[in-house]
Parts: structure tokens; C-alpha cells; sequence
């Protein structure tokens, strides 16, 4: 192993660090230097102005410092010498250009002027009291690791230093008893690039003024320009260094400055790269021994703007948005104590936290939301207000943007949603999964959270007909594709509803069944329900079912398959309703046609538009009466039967089986016509087997010659 070859497992970086801190001091020794071989000729020339040195005596200067500092390279521009009124004497050097002896920049600086106490010159030494940069680029950048490297100079070829030891060299000049006098370091017309290791961008502070001052063994750093970045902005630095426990504070206050020029200057915060908006505020954050940035906190408040993610199309604007956020590096998790948003799409207050990834590109948290308002994209007639909300979510910043809602939980007045969705907006486009299902909800709750523009026919029609009910187990589904395409499909149980299935009949009253619209499909099954029109009993409906293809058209067509069982009289007085309107004239009434059961099916086929007339409606009902009787069909006559069949259709209501009048067995049909045009009258059409006794019975006394047996005999009655 050569001589210029370290030994194993040792660590160059200490004697570079060393050499780079010479580099610092060569500044402040060549100051020292020049006052210590000049003071006298400085107050020789008190009266007359500004001195100017000959080039000779910088050359020599130049040199001296050369072989002060073991190979080094140190130029000078101009040196000037001058005394201010207060007998202050400041010294400035223009150009000053340091290099290594490999030729390497290690600074470049275009004036340093120090000012020195008059009063200890007088005594015969060298106090600087303030010593000013001026004009002088430096770059701060965070390296991979965390850690924080500042170059005073932009050369890309300059080394760097670590910041904390940088700092640490600040505690020494204070501490040196040359500088016992020194109360600030400044600067002036400063340029100061912010950087992180791997990224292109960068941003520049311009015309930055730095303070430095020392109180006790507390050092603060002051900084203030113009942050060059989406827009140009003022921006104030504070580092504040207590020299004996090496802690260091680093403040940032700002206003008007672009959200995504945060995200960049703070990488737990990169989610702010979504927002286009001027955000204003403070950040606070600790600087570790290690040089690294830990911890911070803050408080910042967003200014109307707008959430511009490539793909969802319009980008969602909203009005301001307030957060107080800490972040704990050794768990990589940022706090949210105060999250507010107001925007005409989403508002809410909320407290939560995300836990980041490595690379600082995705975000898990878990939120809790309240004073909830919402209304996207317009989809309500008004934006809905919502009480509480408890979500898990994952927020994945890239290529494509990714929100994936694990699990939430939405509670508003009584109702209970749980939700999950995952969208993903990318260059080509948006994508949606979004499941919710609520356990149980109010009907009158329903159209609150219905989309206006989903569905709307069906959202209209539950609005008009669905008077009241609870739904059990409701679930929603929503896809949206990466084409445009939206598949949407909602399915709910309900109990004690309420529901008109067409405008001109009575309510369903007690009705419990299912409900399912899909792709503007719409169908519902009663499993229990009753309907009675005016007047009459209650017809049970349970077993019916209603089906609307497609709901996106005006009078879309429907199918309704009815199934019924009730009293004969209960069924006819529905019967008496429009469309069908039987005995809307003439004198009978349903309570006049007779009593019994009837159990029926009737498949109707219609529009749903107003008015809706008979001609309109396809109708076919097929049936049994059990237990016919009646005293008023046939006047003075009793009429009965066991079992009947009955049938409806367009033209006519039917009634037809065999029957016993007065306890004659007979074989026949009750015709009533419906419709337009109807004869407003019913018909009995009948045959009967007739003997001399069932004929007597009917008032009829035929000699004994004219029957002497039975005989089939037709009747046909007319019934006003």
C-alpha cells in the first residue's frame, strides 16, 4: 500500500471537511491580513476617502496567503481601505476566488467588506465588528440521505459542506478572541439555489439579504428575497443555533408562494404538487447532529386555486384550504391537526394523519371528517350536507394519480354509509370503483344523495310515487371507463313503503319487496302490500313485480305483472279506476255484483305517460272467484257459485264458470265491456238443464203435456 493511500476502512471525508473549513477561514484571514498591513495607512488617508491599493500590494497579499495555507489559491480583485464618519474602518475585497491546489473552486465571492472598531485600531489591534457578502451565490441542497450540504458558489464542480458543519465553524469565529468585537455576518444582493439530490429542478432565491448575529451562545440567521419558482414571491429563512447543545431551528414564512414550489422545497408535503393555488404561512423544523431535517410543523393557508390533476378532465377548484400539519420523521408520518376545505364540490373540517412511502410518492392515512358539504360536479340541485365521516385512504402520486378509499364510513342523520372507491387519473383518462351499501336508511332520505344526473328518470319517479318506507341493505355500485363509459347499479330492500305505481290509482300501502336499477333498467318486486280504492277493501299485492327496461326516455315503456287476492268487490272497485274505468256508467257497482275471493294474475304492458287511457294499455288478467254469492246480479235472485274463472282483458271484464240461481245449476258467463265506447251494460249469458220444478221455481207452470222430462234452455240477461 502506497503512502498516499489511506489505510483500510478509513474515512477521507474528515480531512476534505477540514480542508473545506481552511477554505472558510482563508476569507476572514485574508481581511485580517490586509487591515493588520494597512490600518496605519488607512488612518493616515482618515480624511481623504476611500483608498484604493496598488495592484503590487494585492499580488503580495495574494501570495502570502498562498503559503498560509498549504497550497491554496487566493485572488484578488480590488482592495479598498476607507474610514466612516463614526471611525469605523472598512476594508472591501472585490473578486475573491479561492482554489484548492488541484484548481478546484472552493468559493467565489464578488465583495466582502469588513467593518473594524476605529477604537481598537487606535489601540493597535484588529477588532471586525461586522463582516458583509455581497453579490455571492450559494446552494443549499438535501442530498438522498436527508442531510443538508451548502456550496458558496454555484459551480457545480465546488465541494459542498455539511450544514451542521458549517455551523459548527460559525460557533468557532464567535468563539475566537480575534472576533471577541464581531456582532453579525451579512449579506447582500445574495443569490441562493434550493436543490435536492435527483431532481432537475431547482429553485432561486434572488436579491436575498442574510443576517447573522450572535447573543449568548445563540446564533440566528435571517434571510429574506425573492423566491424565483411559479411565481415570484418574497420568502424569509430563519436558523437559530445554540452553540452549546448544538440544536439548531429553521423557520420559513412566506406568502403568495406557489403550492407546487412547496411540495418541491418539502418532500413530505409533494402531495401539494396537485394544487395550483398561492399558499401562505410558516413552517418550523429542527435540524438533527446528523445534518438531517427531521421533524417540522406548520400552519399554512391555500388561497383559492384549484386541484389540477391531468385526467379528470375540468380541474376542481375551491375557495381556500387551511392546514396545521406536523410531521415525525422517525415514523415518516405527517399529522394533520387542522385540515379545512372549502370548495363549491367538497367542504369539510378534519384531523388525521398519512403515513409516506420511502420515495414520499404515496400517502396512507386515515382521516376524520365533519361539517361535511358536497355537491361534485354539480350532480344535487343543492350541495348536501353530511355530519361525520371517518376515512382510510391511499394517495399515490405519479405517472397517474390514484385515490383508493379502503374503507369509510359516512354517518348523517341516523343513516349509516360505508364506502369504498378507487379512481385513477392518468394521460389517458379517468377511472372509478366506488361501492357504498347503508344498512338501513328512510326513504324520504334517498333522494338527498341520489344523483340528479343518474338515473333521472328513476330518481323522478321514486320522488313522485314513493311516499314513505324504510330501505334495508342498500348498495350501490359505480364504474367509470378509462373510455367514458359509466355503469352504475343500485339494489335496496324495503319495508312499510308507501309506493303509487302509476299516477292514477291509490297507494301501496305496507309494502316490503325489492328494488333494483341498473344501466336505467328498473324493477321492483313486492313481496308484501295492499291497495284498496275508494270505498273498498284491501287487495293484496304481494308477488307482483314492475319492470322498466330503460328508464332514460319520456313514458318509457313498462311491464307490470300484478298478483292479487281479495274480496270480488274490492278487486272491481279497482277496476273502477282509471284506465280500465269499469261501471263508469250504468248503475251497477262492484258491492252489487256479489261477494267472494278472487285470486288473480294480470300482466300489463303501458307507458308511463298522463293521461294514460285503456287503448294505451295491453292487459291480460286470468283468475278464480271461490265462494261467489249474490242477491243483486239477478234481482230477486240468489246467485251463487263455488268457483268461477276470471278474465280481463282490453274489451272486456269476465266472470264464467258454473253457478246455481235459486239452486239451479247453471253454466255461463257475466260480460261487462270496458273501453271507449263500451256498452254500458252487463250481460249474463247462460244454459241451464230445466225440469217442471226448477221451472216453477222461476214462476214458470207449463202444463203437464208440454214437459214431461228435462230440457237445456239458454238465458241471456240484460243488466242496466
Amino acid at each position: 500500500m502506497s503512502d498516499t493511500q489511506p489505510p483500510a476502512g478509513h474515512d477521507p471525508a474528515p480531512r476534505r471537511r477540514l480542508r473545506l473549513l481552511r477554505a472558510a477561514v482563508l476569507v476572514l484571514g485574508a481581511v485580517v491580513l490586509v487591515i493588520a498591513g494597512l490600518a496605519g495607512a488607512a488612518y493616515l488617508r482618515m480624511s481623504q476617502g476611500a483608498l484604493t491599493l496598488p495592484d503590487i500590494v494585492t499580488t503580495r497579499l495574494e501570495a502570502a496567503i498562498d503559503r498560509a495555507t498549504d497550497g491554496a489559491d487566493l485572488t484578488l480583485g480590488d482592495l479598498m481601505v476607507e474610514v466612516l464618519e463614526d471611525g469605523t474602518v472598512q476594508v472591501a475585497l472585490s473578486d475573491v476566488v479561492i482554489r484548492d491546489g488541484a484548481g478546484r473552486l472552493l468559493a467565489a465571492l464578488p465583495l466582502v467588506e469588513t467593518d473594524l472598531s476605529g477604537a481598537a485600531l487606535r489601540r493597535g489591534t484588529v477588532k471586525p465588528v461586522r463582516v458583509t457578502l455581497a453579490g455571492a451565490g450559494v446552494v443549499l441542497r438535501q442530498r438522498d440521505d436527508g442531510t443538508l450540504n451548502v456550496r458558496v458558489a454555484q459551480d457545480e464542480d465546488a465541494p459542498s459542506l455539511a450544514l451542521t458543519e458549517g455551523l459548527a465553524w460559525i460557533d468557532d469565529v464567535f468563539d475566537a478572541p480575534e472576533l471577541d468585537r464581531l456582532e453579525s455576518l451579512e449579506g447582500r444582493a445574495l443569490t441562493v439555489l434550493l436543490a435536492r439530490d435527483g431532481e432537475a429542478e431547482t429553485l432561486r432565491i434572488t436579491d436575498a439579504a442574510m443576517r447573522l448575529t450572535r447573543q449568548g451562545d445563540t446564533i440566528a440567521i435571517t434571510m429574506g428575497g425573492v423566491l424565483q419558482g411559479e411565481t415570484e414571491t418574497p420568502i424569509d429563512l430563519a436558523m437559530t443555533r445554540r452553540a452549546g447543545s448544538g440544536q439548531t431551528d429553521l423557520a420559513g414564512s412566506f406568502r403568495d408562494l406557489a403550492a407546487r414550489d412547496l411540495a418541491q422545497l418539502i418532500p413530505a408535503l409533494t402531495w401539494l404538487d396537485l394544487v395550483d393555488a398561492p399558499i401562505a404561512g410558516q413552517i418550523f423544523t429542527p435540524l438533527g447532529d446528523d445534518g438531517r431535517l427531521g421533524d417540522f410543523s406548520g400552519q399554512l393557508v391555500v388561497g383559492a386555486g384549484q386541484f389540477d390533476i391531468e385526467g379528470i378532465g375540468a380541474p376542481l377548484s375551491f375557495e381556500s384550504m387551511v392546514f396545521e400539519t406536523r410531521y415525525s420523521a422517525p415514523d415518516n408520518r405527517l399529522w394533520f391537526d387542522r385540515l379545512y376545505l372549502d370548495a363549491p364540490e367538497l367542504g369539510f373540517e378534519a384531523t388525521g394523519h398519512a403515513d409516506l412511502s420511502a420515495d414520499g410518492r404515496t400517502y396512507v392515512g386515515q382521516f376524520a371528517l365533519e361539517d361535511i358539504v358536497t355537491n361534485p360536479r354539480g350532480i344535487y340541485p343543492a350541495s348536501v350536507a353530511l355530519q361525520t365521516a371517518a376515512v382510510d385512504l391511499r394517495l399515490s402520486l405519479g405517472a397517474a394519480t390514484e385515490l383508493e378509499i379502503g374503507h369509510a364510513v359516512i354517518v348523517d342523520d341516523g343513516a349509516e354509509m360505508t364506502l369504498q372507491a378507487d379512481l385513477r387519473a392518468s394521460p389517458e383518462g379517468l377511472t372509478a370503483a366506488l361501492d357504498a351499501h347503508v344498512a338501513r336508511i328512510e326513504a324520504g332520505q334517498v333522494l338527498g344523495y341520489w344523483p340528479r344526473t343518474l338515473g333521472s328518470n328513476a330518481r323522478r319517479w321514486l320522488g313522485e310515487n314513493l311516499f314513505a318506507g324504510t330501505l334495508h341493505e342498500a348498495d350501490f355500485a359505480l364504474r367509470l371507463g378509462i373510455d367514458g363509459d359509466l355503469l352504475h347499479e343500485v339494489q335496496f330492500d324495503f319495508t312499510g313503503a308507501e309506493i303509487r305505481p302509476l299516477r292514477d290509482v291509490p297507494p301501496i300501502t305496507g309494502g316490503a319487496g325489492l328494488l333494483r336499477f341498473a344501466q336505467e333498467n328498473l324493477q321492483v318486486r313486492l313481496d308484501a302490500g295492499r291497495i284498496a280504492g275508494q270505498g273498498g277493501g284491501p287487495v293484496d299485492l304481494a308477488g307482483t313485480t314492475m319492470a322498466i327496461p330503460y328508464t332514460g326516455m319520456r313514458g318509457p315503456d313498462t311491464r307490470i305483472s300484478v298478483a292479487a287476492e281479495g274480496g270480488l268487490g274490492d278487486v272491481l272497485t279497482l277496476l273502477t279506476l282509471p284506465p280500465v274505468g269499469l261501471f263508469a256508467e250504468g248503475d251497477l257497482t262492484p258491492e252489487a255484483v256479489g261477494t267472494g275471493q278472487v285470486t288473480a294474475r294480470a300482466d300489463l304492458g303501458l307507458r308511463l305517460v298522463r293521461p294514460l287511457t285503456l287503448p294505451e294499455v295491453e292487459m291480460d288478467a286470468t283468475g278464480t272467484v271461490t265462494g261467489f254469492a249474490s242477491t243483486g246480479l239477478v234481482p230477486g235472485r240468489q246467485l251463487e257459485a263455488d268457483i268461477l274463472a276470471l278474465a280481463v282483458d282490453n274489451r272486456a271484464v269476465r266472470v264464467s264458470g258454473d253457478a246455481r240461481l235459486d239452486g239451479v245449476p247453471l253454466s255461463g258467463e257475466w260480460t261487462r265491456e270496458i273501453g271507449p265506447g263500451a256498452d254500458p251494460v252487463s250481460r249474463i249469458a247462460a244454459e241451464a238443464l230445466l225440469d217442471r220444478d226448477t221451472l216453477a221455481r222461476f214462476g214458470v207452470r207449463l202444463p203437464q203435456a208440454m214437459l214431461g222430462g228435462q230440457t237445456r234452455a239458454a238465458i241471456d240477461l240484460t243488466l242496466p
